[in-house]
C-alpha cells in the first residue's frame, strides 16, 4: 500500500538530508512509501524499472551468492531538563531549576542509525546447513551524541557528555543439523 511521504520522513534519509526544504517538498509529492509483507519479493534481478528504491528494513537477495539485510533507525532528540547546580530548596541534590522552567524543556540531537547484514548459506549434501554472517552495526560510523549537560553554571551547557557506539563489526556462524 502506498502512502505519502512528509519532507520530515525525506529528510531523515542521509541521500536527501542536505537537501533544501523547496527542493524536498517537490520530492514528496513525487515520492510513496510502501511497505510489503515479509518474504514479497518487490523486484527481482534484472527487472527493468523506472523507479528509485530505497530499503529502510529487509533483507535484499540481490545476487544469489549472499543476502543483504538492512536496518534503519531514526530517532529524535531525549529531552533534558535545564538546571541552576544549586541545593536551593536544601535536599541535597543541587538539581534546581530557574524560575518557570519545567522538565525536560530542552531536546537534545536525534540520532540515525544504518545498520548492514551480509549472510551466506552453504548446504551440505546431508541437510545440514551452515549461515556465515557479516553485520555492520553503525554502518556509516555516524555520530550519534547522547547526555546533554543541562546545568547552566557548567561551561558544557548544551553539549553532549557522551555519544553511542561507532562502528562495529561481528562475524558469526550458525550451524542447522
Amino acid at each position: 500500500m502506498a502512502t505519502p511521504v512528509s519532507t520530515a520522513v525525506l529528510k531523515a534519509v542521509p541521500l536527501f538530508s542536505s537537501f533544501p526544504e523547496d527542493q524536498l517538498r517537490m520530492l514528496a509529492t513525487v515520492v510513496t512509501r510502501k511497505s510489503a509483507p515479509r518474504s514479497t519479493i518487490v523486484m527481482a534481478g534484472g527487472d527493468a524499472t523506472d523507479s528509485l528504491y530505497i530499503v529502510l528494513l529487509g533483507r535484499l537477495n540481490a545476487t544469489h551468492l549472499v543476502d543483504i539485510g538492512i536496518g534503519v533507525t531514526l530517532s529524535s532528540g531525549a529531552p533534558y531538563t535545564e538546571s541552576l547546580g544549586q541545593d536551593l530548596f536544601n535536599n541535597g541534590r543541587g538539581s534546581a531549576r530557574p524560575a518557570g522552567v519545567g522538565r525536560n524543556t530542552l531536546q537534545g540531537a536525534g540520532s540515525a542509525n544504518v545498520d548492514f547484514r551480509l549472510s551466506r548459506d552453504i548446504k551440505f549434501h546431508d541437510a545440514k546447513q551452515m549461515t556465515i554472517g557479516l553485520d555492520m552495526f553503525n554502518a556509516l560510523n555516524r555520530v550519534n551524541f547522547i547526555n546533554y549537560q543541562g546545568t547552566v553554571a557548567s561551561q558544557f551547557f548544551g553539549q553532549p557528555l557522551g555519544a553511542s557506539a561507532p562502528r562495529q563489526l561481528q562475524l558469526s556462524a550458525r550451524v542447522k543439523f
